[in-house]
């Protein structure tokens, strides 16, 4: 018979071991890497008493979790997915075959194929020195995963519950404001009254029927806080009247503390309700496998001030005959345009972009909630210093009405100016 001591002893040594087996296991489950099959059964089991009342979580009340939980479940039903990775900032990436991801379930034509594209003029042709923003086989993340897609998988990033609930309901998320029922406009409270939203954003603009543009932009990394998040884009606008109908959007954006990202963004109703941001809304189809939006760049992709050469990307939006808008950007391993994918006809049923755009601007945006400081913006310093030392958008152009690139209003840079508060 053992002793009072040996019992405690052994008691200790069987807790321990218990301790380990599960403790270890649910570690696993927070810290480790999250298989996609694993993020699926956790995202079904989640319980709104987990998330409610949490540091940064803002989801109204349990209705409104399950609406995210239930949209996250529904999006990924059906995905048999190959691979998974996580990226730079801890973000996953899974590889889904192509006529799997959910912007194709339920669509008959999965081969619709990308527009041909006009002659470019001279001065873009010989634009050289983009970063590589593709995939490279052979690359492993931090938990050894291979950090790339075969032929016939797409890259998109993961969907998270976390992340949703960081927003008041669907909407909210879908709109990317903190807060619901709030519009792009200078200044809004949301419904309850509780919290602004403020915006600056300046550039420049032309007015002309088009049916797609784009730009080359040099990448930084400015640091927006106090206020939330800022924007180096291009908006292709299809205006009724001489309001803002629906738009097609891209650029890069940064978050305080994280790094820049390549970005898409559409809306169909002046920015309602009706959104389509990368990949959370079943409306963009993925078309390459050598990239994925929301790629980190890294300090080897982002300008550094008065030094050369300047860090830049170059991406334009295209409709195509049947009313797809496609999305292009150039490779910086062989300097040819490489097709990212396209939002669906659909997404803009019979509003202006259906037909084709009416206005072209270039610009930066910066968004702030709560309070009306703003951090930094481009670069962070004033146009006027010049090249090398403040954001730029070069090698604008449209493509006209006839087919042909449009350029004679953008022959010069545009310096994103800075917007610190005093």
């Amino acid at each position: 018979m053992k002793s009072k001591k040996q019992l405690a002893l052994t008691l200790f040594v069987n807790l321990f071991a218990i301790l380990v087996i599960t403790g270890c296991k649910h570690k696993e489950a927070t810290t480790g890497f999250i298989s996609f099959s694993d993020f699926k059964e956790n995202v079904s089991k989640a319980q709104y008493k987990d998330y409610a009342g949490k540091d940064g979580n803002k989801v109204y009340d349990e209705k409104s979790f399950e609406e995210m939980k239930n949209y996250i479940l529904g999006f990924y039903e059906g995905i048999n997915v190959k691979n998974s990775f996580s990226d730079a900032e801890g973000e996953y990436i899974d590889c889904i075959p192509f006529e799997q991801q959910p912007a194709l379930k339920n669509v008959a034509d999965k081969n619709i194929k990308p527009p041909s594209m006009p002659e470019a003029p001279q001065h873009i042709k010989e634009d050289s020195g983009y970063v590589d923003m593709e995939l490279t086989k052979g690359e492993k993340d931090k938990y050894g995963n291979e950090m790339f897609c075969a032929e016939g998988f797409v890259p998109i990033k993961r969907l998270q519950l976390n992340e949703m609930v960081q927003y008041t309901n669907l909407k909210a998320f879908f709109t990317r404001m903190p807060y619901p029922d709030c519009s792009a406009s200078q200044h809004r409270k949301d419904k309850d009254g509780i919290t602004d939203l403020y915006y600056r954003h300046d550039y420049a603009e032309v007015t002309v029927n088009n049916l797609g543009a784009g730009a080359t932009f040099n990448i930084w990394n400015p640091d927006p806080s106090p206020a939330y998040r800022s924007v180096s884009q291009m908006w292709i606008i299809g205006l009724n009247g001489s309001a803002v109908d629906q738009t097609v959007e891209c650029g890069w954006k940064t978050y305080a503390g994280k790094n820049p990202q390549v970005f898409i963004y559409a809306t169909a109703d002046n920015y309602t309700s009706m959104i389509v941001e990368n990949y959370q809304s079943k409306y963009f189809v993925q078309y390459t496998a050598a990239t994925y939006l929301g790629m980190p760049l890294g300090t080897s992709r982002i300008s550094t001030y008065g030094n050369t050469p300047q860090k830049i990307f170059s991406m334009f939006w295209r409709k195509d005959t049947q009313g797809n808008w496609w999305c292009f950007y150039k490779s910086g391993k062989n300097g040819l345009y490489i097709t990212l994918g396209y939002i669906k006809k659909e997404f803009f049923g019979t509003g202006a972009l259906s037909k084709n755009a009416n206005m072209v601007q270039y610009g930066g945006e910066i968004l702030a909630i709560g309070q009306s400081r703003f951090g930094k913006m481009g670069s962070g310093h004033h146009a006027s210093e010049g090249f090398t030392k403040s954001a730029y958008q070069r090698s604008i152009f449209y493509i006209d009405m006839s087919d042909k690139f449009g350029t004679s209003s953008w022959r010069f840079p545009l310096l994103a100016p800075n917007t610190n508060d005093p």
